[in-house]
């Protein structure tokens, strides 16, 4: 068993969470609940791994071993039931960066990139710094549940000026894990108009109640690819790699060649390399265990926001480790709601506005930490609603 209620202090280890806050804060002392990471060790299966191949010595260029690609392939079967084959892989820095590496190689300045808003802001960033037109998909919101937009995205997906679609699945903000039937109809839509379908499946490991369905398992539509890293899953996102999936020869080829020779992107760090295949090899203890006290801090929230502030209303949570709180009962939004949960009840969060106009009455809690620490957040915003 392992002791999630045993927190590991993170100051002064220069964490982007904990110690870097002023990259998104201005105001000193908050609690942060914001950046998607874990404040729990990682699986010691891995840090034993790692601990080793730092104690050999030499940290010299590096290949990625046929060890590598079996321990997610076992992964992706029997996680996901999900056959992957090792000519498909193609390593990148994070999700975010193979993200931008498609836009720039698959659309020209100009061209539409369909997204589905409100979702993580750098599928917005990565659209417009490239030069590429944001066309929104908005999700469809009723009480509390998300929905896409069919009849819109097929529209959308028609206009040939319009040539891809970054997929966010599940989704982040909104916790939804798409359905094996909304997925096909992605797909069909996407297929029929010959739009890039990047499927970013970063919090793949974290469904809760249902299974995750990889878009790969559903299509061998040859304009797809599915990004997926061991940063959310074993709390790796330090270790800068990201396993992208590309079954199209020509588009793995174009991928490469953009990544590798115009971007210099050569992410095969050999420390990373042995402890992303050790936790794909030997984790599935550890994160079924996390996943669980994830959901039980869940569950607290919901009971709480109920028992103490009924005004306030979570998503339900099918995916991610990302709480979904709204604060339209008590009339917060946008700057005002800002405001509030800096100012007053000081805490760190990521306000649901940067992740699109139609989040300006959410905020985003990362519960992927210790119950004290939800908790105390909660205590904050209770206790300076009520003044």
């Amino acid at each position: 068993m392992y002791d999630f209620d045993k927190m590991t202090d993170r100051k002064g280890t220069s964490c982007s969470k904990w110690d870097n806050m002023s990259s998104m804060f201005t105001e000193k002392g908050l609690l942060p609940l914001w950046i998607a990471d874990m404040d729990f060790r990682c699986c010691e299966e891995a840090i034993e791994a790692m601990r080793q191949r730092v104690d050999h010595g030499i940290f010299g260029y590096t290949v990625l071993p046929d060890s590598y690609f079996e321990s997610i392939a076992g992964w992706m079967q029997r996680r996901h039931n999900w056959t992957v084959r090792k000519e498909w892989l193609v390593t990148s820095v994070t999700v975010v960066s193979a993200l931008n590496i498609f836009v720039q190689a698959f659309t020209k300045p100009g061209d539409g990139v369909i997204i589905q808003k409100p979702v993580y802001f750098p599928f917005e960033e990565c659209i417009q710094d490239n030069d590429r037109r944001l066309v929104n998909n908005e999700l469809i919101e009723k009480e509390g549940y998300y929905t896409i937009d069919f009849e819109d995205l097929e529209e959308k997906a028609a206009r040939p000026e319009n040539k891809m679609l970054l997929l966010c699945s599940p989704h982040n903000p909104v916790c939804r894990a798409w359905t094996e039937e909304e997925l096909r109809r992605v797909i069909d839509i996407c297929s029929r108009n010959g739009i890039y379908l990047i499927a970013d499946e970063i919090h793949m490991d974290f469904v809760f109640k249902a299974e995750h369905v990889p878009v790969g398992t559903l299509t061998n539509y040859s304009k797809l690819a599915v990004c997926t890293s061991p940063s959310k899953t074993f709390n790796m996102a330090g270790l800068k790699m990201a396993n992208i999936f590309i079954p199209d020869e020509a588009m793995r080829k174009e991928f490469t060649r953009r990544s590798k020779s115009q971007c210099g992107i050569i992410p095969n760090n050999p420390v990373s390399i042995t402890g992303i295949s050790a936790a794909y090899a030997k984790g599935d203890k550890w994160l079924d265990e996390v996943k669980q006290y994830i959901w039980e801090n869940f569950q607290f929230v919901d009971a709480y926001l109920k028992e103490y502030m009924p005004k306030l209303k979570m998503t339900s949570p099918e995916a991610t480790y990302l709480a979904w709180i709204d604060f339209s009962g008590v009339g917060l939004s946008g700057l005002e709601l800002r405001s509030f949960l800096r100012g007053k009840a000081r805490v760190a969060l990521d306000e649901g506005m940067v992740f699109g106009k139609s989040g300006e009455n959410f905020a985003r809690i990362n519960v992927a930490t210790d119950r004290t620490v939800v908790r105390e957040c909660l205590d904050r915003i209770r206790d300076n609603l009520a003044r």
